[in-house]
């Protein structure tokens, strides 16, 4: 698995911020750490629900090695500093920082299409269209919710996200057609 490891030799990171390079050394360890973690039970999850007949079997190899390669984008210059800094319980918040986790965010769920808000194409005249998603990302991204109720110890957790998640216009009935049975049988395992 590659890595991007971050390498600062001035002495301050982001003067306006204040924030040593020591504590920014600190802050990238439990981020990498999160990311490992994350990454794992992703990877727990998509073994839940092979082993429980959730995949059809056609696709479980090729979804086998989108999840060896989720969330790759984390590593990005464009993501990691952002994410490390905005989920780091050791600094506060800036506006600054609000902003380049903002674009951070934009630039995740445009590079990776196991996410919904990848399928939301803007039209011109400024309203949006929503597109059915893949099987193989719509599979990717179950993994990706249930590896917080992985994590949790709480496999109800991903019914009670995905409760509030599915009000949103944002997913095509389509794509909540495959996501909701699998769900469904998820929380009743």
């Amino acid at each position: 698995m590659r890595k991007i490891r971050l390498v600062r030799t001035v002495t301050k990171f982001k003067e306006e911020d204040n924030i040593p390079e020591i504590e920014f050394k600190v802050i990238t360890d439990v981020y990498d750490k999160y990311v490992e973690d994350h990454k794992n039970n992703v990877l727990k999850a998509f073994w839940v629900l092979t082993w429980n007949s959730l995949i059809e079997p056609s696709f479980s190899d090729i979804i086998y090695n989108q999840i060896l390669n989720h969330d790759e984008s984390k590593y990005s210059k464009e993501e990691y500093e952002p994410y490390a800094l905005y989920f780091s319980k050791e600094i506060k918040n800036t506006p600054e920082m609000e902003r380049d986790f903002d674009y951070a965010w934009l630039n995740h769920q445009k590079k990776n299409p196991h996410h919904y808000q990848y399928w939301i194409l803007a039209q011109d005249d400024g309203t949006i269209k929503v597109l059915d998603m893949p099987y193989k990302y719509i599979i990717e991204m179950i993994c990706d919710w249930f590896s917080f109720s992985i994590k949790k110890g709480d496999y109800t957790e991903i019914g009670k996200f995905y409760d509030e998640l599915k009000k949103t216009p944002n997913i095509s009935k389509n794509t909540k057609a495959i996501i909701e049975p699998i769900i469904d049988s998820l929380v009743k395992l």
